[in-house]
């Protein structure tokens, strides 16, 4: 049984005020390798996962949005002041060992990630059929992301990424559309890619 997921390399907000909480000046996000450390000497963890993401925007193709509301992913900030999101791809990263926890979907073209892309942290990718399709992504077809973060129109943008498309695969759990105008673009499954999160960790340090 699965007892916890630990998230390595994300410091969330980093030093100073998160969501409510202060962090310390000396924190430190956990690794993979203290992870595989505590699985490995602890009694009390069964299995885990490792797993992380990171929001992003798309720069040379069209994400998914069936509601067709631009300004789905504006919303308020706790001081009252009107924030963009402007991230409309979540990229999830996972790992070989719970391949099967963490993704539930059916892959339809391609394959999933081997070991070597995984340890090596390669830019490749697999993304939903639906996405695919708005786009004409084929196997072997690259995009490119630039990094988001909640951020006023003053701020600047971030990295760009390319990746590979490795594989097509189909969500399990396909959008609403009736309700798609309740939901930010980076919440729909048809707008989750994954990755290594080897892959994923690497970007969040761009």
């Amino acid at each position: 049984s699965v007892v916890g997921q630990l998230q390595p390399g994300q410091g969330g907000f980093g030093a100073g005020r998160g969501r409510g909480f202060n962090v310390p000046d000396d924190y430190k996000p956990i690794t993979t390798k203290e992870i595989e450390t505590i699985a490995a000497n602890s009694q009390y963890v069964k299995n885990y996962i490792i797993s992380t993401s990171l929001p992003v925007e798309a720069v040379d193709f069209d994400y998914f949005n069936p509601s067709g509301d631009e300004d789905a992913n504006d919303t308020n900030n706790p001081n009252g002041n009107m924030m963009r999101i402007t991230a409309n791809i979540n990229i999830v990263g996972i790992d070989i060992k719970s391949k099967d926890i963490t993704f539930n979907d059916t892959i339809i073209e391609g394959q999933y990630f081997t070991d070597e892309e995984v340890e090596q942290g390669s830019n490749v990718i697999l993304v939903e059929q639906t996405l695919a399709n708005l786009n004409g992504i084929n196997i072997g077809d690259t995009i490119t992301i630039k990094k988001s973060r909640t951020m006023s129109s003053s701020q600047s943008n971030m990295a760009e990424i390319t990746y590979e498309v490795a594989g097509i695969y189909k969500t399990s759990n396909p959008t609403d559309v009736e309700n798609a105008s309740f939901m930010g673009a980076f919440g729909l499954t048809e707008n989750t890619i994954y990755a290594p999160y080897t892959t994923v960790l690497k970007a969040n340090f761009l």
